[in-house]
C-alpha cells in the first residue's frame, strides 16, 4: 500500500457563545428584524475581536489569530436569506418584497395593451 493520510493544516477554531443575545425574540422596541440580525452579528464580532485579544495576549506559539464572518445578502424588509439572482426581487419572501414585482408586472401590461384594450 502506498497511499497514506496524514493530518494536515491543523488548527484551533474558537466559536463565541452570545447565548439569549441571538434569540429573535429580544428584539428592542421598534427594531427590524434586519436590524435585530445585524446587531446580533455585530456583537458577536465585537465578542470574537475580544476574544482574539485574549488569546494574542495570553496564548503562546500562536501565529495568528484572525476574526473570520461571512456576508449574507438578506431581505432589506423581513431579513430572510436571499436565494433570488435578482438584486430587487427575493421570490416574495415577504409582502414587501413581492408588491414591486406585482406594481411592475402590472404596469408592464398596462404598456404593453392594445390601443382598443385601454
Amino acid at each position: 500500500m502506498s497511499k497514506r493520510v496524514v493530518n494536515d493544516n491543523v488548527r484551533v477554531e474558537v466559536y463565541a457563545d452570545i447565548g439569549w443575545r441571538a434569540n429573535p425574540n429580544n428584539r428592542r422596541t421598534g427594531e427590524s428584524v434586519v436590524d435585530h440580525r445585524a446587531r446580533i452579528a455585530d456583537d458577536l464580532r465585537s465578542t470574537c475581536e475580544t476574544i482574539a485579544s485574549e488569546i494574542r495576549r495570553h496564548v503562546d506559539d500562536v501565529a495568528s489569530v484572525v476574526v473570520n464572518y461571512d456576508r449574507v445578502p438578506v431581505c432589506e424588509h423581513c431579513g430572510a436569506d436571499w436565494t433570488e439572482d435578482s438584486p430587487d426581487y427575493n421570490g416574495g419572501c415577504c409582502r414587501k418584497d413581492q408588491d414591486p414585482k406585482d406594481a411592475r408586472e402590472t404596469e408592464c401590461a398596462t404598456d404593453s395593451a392594445t390601443p382598443q384594450e385601454k
